[in-house]
Parts: structure tokens; sequence; C-alpha cells
């Protein structure tokens, strides 16, 4: 049979083991009490709104979004360089011969008195060139413009009435459509599509900044629990401590049985797996911070010890009713502004799907000088005057494709579109307004359980204090003492919890309204 009292000691050994373990592990993860942490290790006291700053500054998923907007804002200029003219230049040279039969005298006479004639092949040699140069492009009313000058050089061997020559001439030409493809709306479109392409990348970064100071609120109050937590674990594991040797000493007197002994070390060692889990949740807590806030320019930031600058308080604010909080996030949530851009591209689309639907008329009117003169600027310059040579041209297209299928099943699907990308809007409103409603409900419920978690540590205090006035008169017990510290313990976990879940909810409500500064303008209660 074995020994009862040396399996109690091998337990008390080994429960030792592991309170020394779980304090060693908090004194090296608990930043309030470090105090043998490595002389290089380095640290950052940061209070909530610095934590902010540096995720808005240096958060990699938000430089990611960024980089997005600025990718689409180069679209915009893109789409800008349309209507720029494109300048055209070019330049031939060369020479060309000519091979053709010619009839020459031979200085002889037939017998009828004419001259005599024998035929040659004759090559006709001749140095060419040509040079244009030209201007060309778009006007915003759909019109094309181009202006070009060309002149074609010549100098022939066998010389000629103006050799050499330059041929010049000078043409302008101008089309402007009427119906499809005409005016201001329709060429702007590309334009304008652009640029709300743009300013829905930027709401959508605004969407990721707004959820990013969330998640830091979320994170900063959450690592200032665990700070705290572990505390109250620690606090909870002296006494359960402080009721093992209570016990062992009344049964050694015997006034309890062996069998308290056996309950008081199954509380030891539930309240050193305690100590535990709080002491990892402290690691845990602070990576997550850290992966928030830090440049990670080295793998170094990620043992940044991070002591927090704001504790938690029983600070409360003053928010507006539930009304005016749904007006604000109807007004300036980024996911809403980003749907109500989206419904003016439709617009825009539809617009585009139905000019195009109309058939195509164009004016077109040309106008060509032309010169001709021994010296290039001579044949310029007598192309305008009375040497010189004009043609006119105007005229009008039309065209209308049989049947037009294509242009009204594009009208056909922008229709849809419109209509699909209103009634996502409307439910968009639908979620936001449901989502600011369940917020606020949410910061009024946090602060009355923190009101109900306050005033039950309170109670426990009070009784607490009750139950040691009785233990003085020897009417209560050590045992019913450590029972209510151990239950204070728990209900000061809950009232630190609480306060933080308060400060989660007023970052939540912050961002369903879209506007996390509302929250940094609300008036604490006095």
């Amino acid at each position: 049979m074995s020994n009862p009292l040396g399996v109690r000691r091998s337990a008390l050994h080994l429960l030792g083991a592991l309170f020394f373990l779980a304090t060693t592990l908090a004194s090296q993860t608990d930043p309030a009490t470090d105090s043998k942490a490595p002389q290089s290790q380095r640290s950052l006291v940061i209070g909530v709104k610095e934590a902010v700053k540096l995720a808005t500054t240096y958060n990699s998923a938000l430089r990611v979004a960024y980089y997005n907007h600025l990718i689409d804002r180069t679209s915009v200029t893109e789409s800008e360089a349309k209507f720029e003219p494109t300048l055209n230049l070019a330049a031939n040279w060369g020479t060309r011969q000519a091979v053709f039969p010619s009839t020459f005298p031979t200085g002889n006479l037939n017998p009828d008195g004419s001259p005599e004639l024998f035929q040659a092949i004759v090559t006709d040699s001749s140095e060419v060139g040509s040079f244009s140069a030209g201007v060309k492009g778009l006007f915003p009313t759909g019109a094309t413009y181009e202006m070009q000058i060309v002149s074609n050089y010549q100098d022939n061997i066998r010389g000629g009435l103006i050799n050499p020559s330059f041929n010049t001439s000078s043409t302008a030409t101008f089309t402007q459509p009427i119906l499809r493809g005409a005016w201001l709306q329709y060429n702007y479109a590309e334009i304008r599509l652009a640029r709300y392409a743009e300013s829905q990348r930027r709401q959508r970064y605004r969407t990721d900044l707004l959820a990013t100071i969330q998640s830091v609120h979320a994170a900063y109050w959450n690592y200032v629990f665990s700070i705290k937590d572990l505390v109250v674990k620690k606090r909870s594991l002296e006494v359960a401590n402080r009721l093992l040797d209570i016990n062992r000493v009344k049964v050694e007197t015997g006034v309890f049985a062996p069998i308290e002994i056996a309950s008081a070390e199954s509380g030891v060692a539930s309240r050193v797996t305690d100590v535990l889990i709080a002491a990892n949740a402290i690691e845990d807590t602070a990576d997550r911070l850290r992966r928030l806030i830090m440049t990670f320019k080295d793998h170094s930031d990620w043992d940044v010890r991070i002591i927090p600058a704001d504790d938690l308080s029983e600070k409360t604010w003053v928010i507006p009713p539930v009304r005016e909080c749904i007006d604000i996030a109807l007004e300036e949530r980024p996911d809403l502004s980003e749907s109500r851009l989206n419904l003016r591209r439709q617009d825009i689309n539809l617009a585009v799907a139905d000019n195009e639907l109309l058939p195509k008329v164009d004016i077109a009117a040309s106008v060509t000088f032309t010169g001709l003169n021994s010296r290039f600027d001579n044949s310029f310059i007598d192309s305008y005057g009375a040497l010189g040579a004009e043609t006119w041209n105007l005229g009008v297209t039309f065209e209308i494709p049989l049947g037009n299928r294509a242009a009204r099943a594009k009208m056909a699907r922008s229709r849809l579109q419109r209509d699909q990308a209103l009634m996502s809007y409307r439910d968009l409103q639908l979620s936001a307004v449901e989502e600011v409603r369940k917020a606020h409900r949410d910061v009024l419920i946090a602060e009355k359980t923190t009101q109900s978690q306050k005033k039950a540590m309170e109670l426990k205090r009070e009784e607490l204090k009750n139950e040691q006035i009785k233990l003085e008169n020897k009417v209560s017990t050590n045992f019913q003492v450590l029972e209510i510290e151990a239950d204070l313990a728990a209900r000061s976990s809950d009232f630190n919890n609480a306060l933080v879940q308060y400060r989660i909810a007023l970052s939540s409500l912050a961002k369903a309204m879209g506007s996390s500064q509302r929250v940094l303008k609300w008036s604490p209660k006095r």
C-alpha cells in the first residue's frame, strides 16, 4: 500500500515546480514587472493614440492599399492623354530612273526629203525626296483634326522648266460627329470613369484605414487587459497557496479530513494553469499589436517590449443618439461613398450606351494649298498666293447598322447593371444602419456591464471586509475568507475585461459610423 503522506509530498513538489515555472514566465513577459530583461532589448512606451498613428503610418497592409490608390490615379492621367495632339515627321530621299524609247534625227534626209530618224532606249535619272510634318488630335467634342505640310522635291538630270522643283502642299482636315460619338458627355466618359474609379479606390482605402484603427484599439486594450489579468491570476494563485497551507495545518491538527488537502492542491494546480495561460496571452496580444504598429525593417521588431502608457480607467463617454449616429454613417461611411460613386459610373455607362444607339452622322471639311517653285520657302509662300492652287472639300457621311443588335444589347446590359448597383446601394444602407444600431447597443450594454461588474466587485470587497471582521471575532474561518478573496480576484478580472470591452465597443461604433474622429470628440462623462 502506498504512503499517502509521500504521495502528497510528491504532489507538493510538482506544484512548487509548476508555480516556479509560471512565475518565471510571467516575470519575463509582464512589461510592468520585467526587471531581468536583456539590456539590449528595446522598449516602446506607447499610448493608444500613438499606436494608431504608428499603424496608419507603417502598417504594411495599409501601405499596400495606398499603392492601389496611386496605381488607379495613373489611369486618370492615361485617360486624359487621349486629347493630347500627336506630332508626326517623315523624310525620304533617293534616286529615280525611268527607261523609255525615244526618236532622234540622224542628220540625213529620206528620199522623199523628210528627215531620217532612229529610235533608242533612253534612261532618265533624277534625285527625289519628300518631307512631311503634321499634327493631329481629338477635341473634347469628338472632332478630329489634322494639319500637315508635305513637300516633294525633284532634281531631273535632263532638266525642265523648273528644275530642281519643290511641290509643297498644306492640308487641314476637320471632322465633327453630330450624333454618335459626339459632344462632351460621350468623349469625357472615359476620363470621368477613371476619376470615379480612383475615388472609389480612395474610399476603399478609408475603409481599410478605419478597420485598422479599430483593430489597433482592440489589440491595445486586449494587451492591457492581459497584463492586468496576469496580476489577478497570480494573486489568485497566492490565495490558493495560502489556503493549501491553512488546510495542511488543519489536517495535521485533526480539524479537517485529509481529503481537504487534495481539494486545495487541485485548486493550486488549476490556478498554476491559469497563470501560464495568462502569461502566454500577454505574448499573443503583444504580437498582434506589434504586427499592427511596427515598421518591421528587420525581425528584431518582434522582440520589442511594448509598455502601455494608457491604463484602464472608469471613464465613460457621452455618445450621440442612435438616430444621429445613423445619419453620420449614411453620410460618411466610405463603403457607402464608394457605392454612390459606382452609381455615377453606371450612369455614365448608360449615357454612353444610349449615345451609341444613334446613327453616325459626321461633317467633314478639308482645304489644301499647293505651290510649286525651285526653292522650298518660295513654294510654301506661293501656295497661299496668286501662283498657288487651293482645293476645298465639304461633306457629310451617314452610317447606321442594320438591326443595331450589339448597341441595343449594350444598352440593356447598362440598364441592368445600373439597377443592380442601385439595389446594392440600398442593401448596403440597410447593412450600415443595422451595424450602427448594434454597435450603439453594444456601447450602452458595455457601459452598463462595466457598472454592474464594478458594483459586484465592490460588494465582494465589502463582503471580504465583513468576513475579515468575523474572523477577528472568531465567527468565521480562514477558509471562508480566502474563498471570498478568490471570488474578489475573479470579480476584478471581470471588471477589467468589462472596461476593455467598453473601449472596444466605442471603437467599433466609430468604425460603423465611418468616422474614427467622432469618438475622440465625444465628451467624457464626469
